[in-house]
């Protein structure tokens, strides 16, 4: 009895927090983002460590919608690693006032500048605030996809990075480019709805007014940012279709990479998601007719990617077979 009542009192409280979120006066002036603010600021203040020899080992940079939240929860299982409690820290983002061009389509979910996009924090309260649960952990992670967003956003992060940690280690997560457009088409479309500003673009539209669309799935363009600033030892890729069809072996790879325990044996068996909105809004639109392309958005797109692909192959030195983009397959 006792167990339903606190089911139902959970229910009414997240239709609660989604109808407040969606009210006209939070969104225009960000008081979630406010609130949580001062939340961290709280937080910093209860606790001192020395974080500047704790900044993070290794950062999953990407790419957005390519399951970058089950690696970092995955990655949490493992005893020798500590993640940022808190997913997409921007830590790696300078902290600068300036707006970011993307602020102009999406300021209501990406931010109109570096600054907020780190939730108004420093360096020093980020890593504070993320370490607050350390427990002297071998390595420190983050993920943060906002990374791999160039060049609308987080086109400097590759040498500020350099800078500040040039031994750190990145896991890149792929996913087919194609598919990946959909998905972030779709998250941005259920992002809106429950902010009661729904988009009434279609997705042929959309490829055109928000770059970022494209410019996240054209993997190659993003790692080779990196590469002017790291060696390839450092950077170690992940094929989201390899990952959930081969999770142990790709996981093993990946703690080889991070010179961790390859043994360690990772509970696999949930599929994670950024919130459990994500997971309403995926339900959502598997109700839906299936998002396919335009002949003409899908010539424009593969413009793009197919030689994009053809290079991030060159550089892996295998096919990504696994990666169906015919035009059968993805034009209505």
């Amino acid at each position: 009895m006792v167990a339903n009542i606190r089911s139902i009192r959970s229910v009414m409280w997240s239709y609660w927090v989604r109808f407040v979120q969606a009210l006209p006066l939070v969104q225009r002036y960000r008081l979630g983002a406010r609130y949580h603010a001062l939340q961290d600021h709280v937080i910093i203040a209860l606790r001192r460590i020395p974080y500047r020899e704790l900044f993070p080992h290794f950062s999953i940079i990407g790419a957005q919608k390519s399951g970058t939240t089950s690696l970092h929860y995955y990655l949490d299982q493992h005893p020798d690693v500590f993640m940022a409690p808190q997913k997409e820290t921007n830590l790696l983002l300078p902290d600068t006032h300036d707006p970011v061009p993307y602020s102009s389509v999406e300021p209501l979910f990406y931010g109109t500048s570096n600054h907020e996009k780190r939730r108004m924090m420093s360096d020093d309260e980020i890593l504070r605030r993320m370490l607050v649960k350390y427990k002297d952990e071998r390595l420190i992670g983050e993920a943060s996809p906002y990374y791999t967003f160039a060049p609308i956003a987080g086109g400097e992060v590759p040498e500020r990075t350099a800078r500040i940690r040039p031994g750190m280690k990145f896991v890149y997560s792929l996913r087919n480019p194609l598919e990946r457009i959909i998905s972030n088409h779709e998250h941005d479309r259920g992002n809106h709805e429950r902010a009661g500003a729904p988009i009434r673009e279609s997705i042929d539209s959309r490829v055109f007014t928000h770059s970022h669309l494209l410019d996240a799935s054209l993997y190659w363009f993003q790692l080779s940012r990196y590469l002017l600033h790291f060696p390839s030892e450092q950077i170690h890729v992940v094929i989201l279709e390899e990952l959930s069809s081969h999770p142990d072996r790709e996981l093993a790879d990946l703690c080889r990479f991070l010179q961790l325990d390859s043994g360690f044996d990772f509970d696999t068996s949930m599929l994670y998601r950024a919130s459990p909105i994500a997971e309403s809004l995926d339900s959502a639109a598997t109700s839906r007719a299936p998002v396919r392309f335009s002949q003409s958005t899908y010539e424009y797109l593969m413009g793009s990617i197919r030689d994009d692909v053809r290079q991030l192959e060159s550089y892996l030195g295998r096919k990504l077979d696994m990666w169906d983009l015919s035009k059968e397959t993805w034009c209505r």
